[in-house]
């Protein structure tokens, strides 16, 4: 068990890097793409950053600096824009000591990071981990960072070999630029430890030795593991605490909300996200609607709710409260209000397909009719349709004609949507 999980680690940190780099990858200009592509080229390639500047691979920055100078003024980026172009981009890297490491180290290998990140979640999603652990090597010579190293610490204990992975996390704390990246490491290697309760002890101690560095992150994982003990009041906790006693709250106490919010939908807890935002969150948001910090408060939620990915129900209705504060804490902005109804409108659809998908009474056939419009709507990622073809008709179910006639009585929001659509029309066609 504690292997799979150590590799499930691996897994999870391999996929976030992964979606960060598909993201910057999007944001290159079809220009810049071609340098990029020029400047990671592999062993026995012409071309590389050093020919493009006439340098040497040993130059040093004093020669690189010279040598750019001189080439701009060769051509210049009014007279040869693709030219300098080139020429500013080797410089960029050249110039800067870890950009120009990992230039290096990638025409070492034959290859780049992205190739390395999609070889290791290969290998992790097989379990070869012995051939995941050559990538990970290599993905922390070209880029030694923090992040790195523990993914290679994770692997290295996937496969019990304790000694490397102390080895790994040692040096993964040396190399953590900031306190906060510090942190993320002594919150991974405190999830080795045997055990909810253990876990728990070794959090608190980082809460304790780190009492104002990344304070929502260790709470959000306290809350997890008290939630697997049946003391999710205990983790609760640890998120009041963070709140201010001020009349009107500030931006960071709404950013430590969400933070509370988000980590409760996280591990499902639907009931517990609903009282902690009807009980505490909602009549904060009221009273910060009469304070001096409403507009920034506003700004900031609006920003987190664009970046809360709906994976599951819990985070859908974490979407909707999210907007529901926001037009709470600054109710005359229009676009706020257009946005607070359209999640409240589909937070209702939802719940009340949630209800019809487990009525026994509505066949799954005219279920099978509106599962289709549901997936253009992040409903694909609940896996309905996975659920669908193990749904199994109940004795109670009625026919199709009958089912649609309790759908518009019981469940009005989904008769109407998908009506208006004709896709209940159809289910009641012979």
């Amino acid at each position: 068990m504690m292997a799979e999980r150590m590799v499930n680690e691996g897994v999870k940190l391999m996929s976030k890097k992964r979606s960060k780099a598909k993201a910057k990858h999007k944001k290159k200009s079809a220009r810049g793409a071609r340098a990029a592509r020029l400047g990671a080229s592999s062993k026995g390639t012409t071309k590389t950053w050093y020919s493009v500047l006439g340098v040497s691979v040993q130059a040093d920055q004093e020669t690189i600096r010279a040598r750019y100078l001189e080439m701009v003024q060769r051509f210049p980026p009014e007279t040869h824009p693709d030219e300098f172009e080139m020429i500013r981009q080797a410089y960029e890297v050249l110039s800067d000591a870890r950009q120009r490491h990992r230039y290096d180290r990638e025409r070492f290998y034959g290859t780049t990071v992205a190739k390395l990140e999609e070889m290791l979640s290969r290998n992790i999603d097989e379990r070869r981990l012995d051939e995941a652990i050559h990538a990970m090597k290599q993905l922390v010579d070209i880029d030694p960072k923090s992040s790195n190293m523990v993914g290679l610490a994770l692997l290295y204990a996937g496969l019990g070999q304790t000694a490397n992975t102390d080895l790994w996390f040692r040096r993964a704390e040396e190399a953590s630029e900031t306190m906060e990246d510090l942190v993320e490491v002594l919150i991974e290697k405190a999830r080795l430890n045997q055990g909810d309760e253990a876990i728990i002890d070794a959090l608190l101690a980082i809460a304790k030795e780190y009492p104002k560095v990344s304070r929502t992150k260790i709470a959000a994982e306290l809350l997890t593991h008290y939630a697997a003990v049946d003391q999710l009041d205990k983790g609760m906790a640890h998120f009041r605490k963070l709140i201010s006693r001020k009349k009107y709250l500030t931006v960071e106490d709404f950013e430590v909300y969400v933070d509370w919010l988000e980590a409760l939908a996280g591990i499902d807890q639907i009931e517990a996200l609903r009282q902690v935002f009807l009980g505490e969150v909602k009549p904060a948001a009221e009273r910060a609607a009469q304070g001096p910090h409403h507009q920034a408060i506003a700004q900031r939620l609006s920003e987190r709710l664009e970046n809360v990915e709906v994976l599951e129900r819990a985070h859908l209705q974490l979407r909707t409260i999210i907007a529901d504060l926001a037009h709470t804490v600054e109710p005359d902005d229009p676009k706020l209000t257009g946005v607070w109804r359209d999640y409240t409108v589909m937070s209702m659809l939802f719940s009340q397909f949630d209800r019809l998908f487990n009525d026994e009474r509505i066949p799954t056939s005219v279920i099978a009719h509106i599962v289709g419009p549901l997936e253009g709507i992040d409903a694909d990622r609940m896996e309905i349709a996975k659920m669908l073809q193990e749904r199994i008709n109940s004795p109670m179910a009625l026919s199709e004609a009958e089912a649609i006639a309790l759908i518009r009585q019981v469940y009005p929001r989904v008769f109407s949507l998908f009506e208006d659509a004709g896709l209940l029309r159809s289910a009641a066609s012979p």
